[in-house]
């Protein structure tokens, strides 16, 4: 009777591990590392391979910050980068001085764009970001 009931026991325990969902494989963070003497923020945006890109977004305007000589997450919420970014999508990092964009945050977007400096733009692809191990280093 204690065999057939580690028996049952056994086999219902193997049956609510199998029906857990399994967590979706990839990365979900990239690193920003911040080589220059000036805290800098940045924006992300998603690009399909051939569609017109923008500046930035003047409304959206920090999607995170880096202090200088520091190093920073920039976290994917939900899936992973690696979904995010398929063969014909690709995250555009625009880096920008903090200070400045937090100065001008509420401002117009041609006050805005004229007052806080784009840094570097970062065109990145999936393939890009595994080469780099995941970091993104500025400046390259």
């Amino acid at each position: 009777m204690k065999y057939l009931k580690n028996l049952v026991l056994l086999i219902l325990s193997s049956f609510i591990f199998c029906a857990c969902p399994s967590r979706e494989e990839g990365n979900n963070t990239i690193i920003i590392k911040n080589n220059s003497n000036r805290s800098i923020a940045w924006q992300p945006m998603f690009f399909k391979i051939g569609e017109k890109e923008e500046q930035y977004n003047c409304k959206f305007v920090i999607g995170g910050s880096v202090d200088s000589q520091s190093s920073g997450e920039f976290y994917k919420d939900r899936g992973t980068w690696d979904g995010e970014l398929n063969n014909d999508r690709y995250l555009q990092l625009t880096i920008i001085d903090k200070d400045s964009a937090l100065e001008y945050f509420s401002s117009e977007c041609d006050t805005f764009r004229k007052y806080v400096p784009v840094l570097h733009r970062y065109r990145l692809t999936l393939e890009d970001l595994e080469q780099r191990n995941w970091t993104v280093v500025y400046p390259d």
